[in-house]
């Protein structure tokens, strides 16, 4: 007889631990000499039981994952899980850059979200290190460091153009992302760390 290969669940490389493995429900039958028809249904009904419950406790490793802070209302931090589950896996919920464009526009809402979201990370940087820096300080190191030059480089000696592009980041009427960016509470953290994940010069390049 030929030989069959079974195919086999390989982890998902987005997710680790318990969230890159499949939950694998044991199944049990009545035999002549084994369990009666009562006892296998009996402990099947304890296998989907405990599938459940194994279910139940990857959802709070998933809000762990997508580093949503549960806020005590279900409903909401739900609607969080949702749009973060969205925002990793359908293509529809992806914000990205029309390839059709031709240069660089003068009004770019990704050009003003890449600078929203790398200015945001050298503003964790320096609150982790508990030290401190005007956004002046800020914009002069995103021209400067090596991780940002490749993107904000050409505006070296122009800080303060770059700064006028910040004031019109963080204005609706010209930029319609700031809405998104700046939503409050858990919904603007989760928003925030979207757009970075999606924009940043470090998880995109240039």
């Amino acid at each position: 007889m030929a030989s069959q290969r079974r195919s086999k669940t390989k982890p998902s490389k987005k997710f680790t631990g318990a969230l890159a493995h499949p939950i694998k429900i044991k199944t049990y039958r009545s035999t002549l000499v084994g369990l009666s028809e009562e006892e296998a249904c009996q402990k099947n009904a304890e296998a989907v039981s405990d599938a459940l419950n194994q279910l139940g406790n990857k959802f709070d490793l998933l809000f762990q994952h997508f580093k949503i802070t549960r806020s005590g209302n279900d409903a909401e931090d739900y609607k969080s899980l949702a749009w973060a589950l969205a925002q990793a896996f359908v293509p529809g919920f992806q914000l990205v850059a029309d390839s059709r464009s031709r240069g660089r526009p003068a009004n770019d809402p990704l050009e003003y979200i890449r600078l929203l979201t790398d200015l945001e990370i050298l503003k964790r940087g320096k609150r982790q290190t508990g030290s401190a820096a005007s956004e002046t300080a800020l914009l002069k190191e995103l021209v400067s460091n090596s991780r940002f030059e490749g993107r904000w480089g050409r505006y070296k000696g122009r800080v303060r153009t770059l700064a006028n592009k910040l004031a019109q980041a963080r204005d609706q009427s010209i930029n319609p992302m700031w809405t998104f960016w700046a939503l409050p509470g858990a919904h603007g953290t989760l928003a925030r760390n979207r757009l970075i994940e999606m924009f940043s010069v470090t998880k995109n390049g240039l």
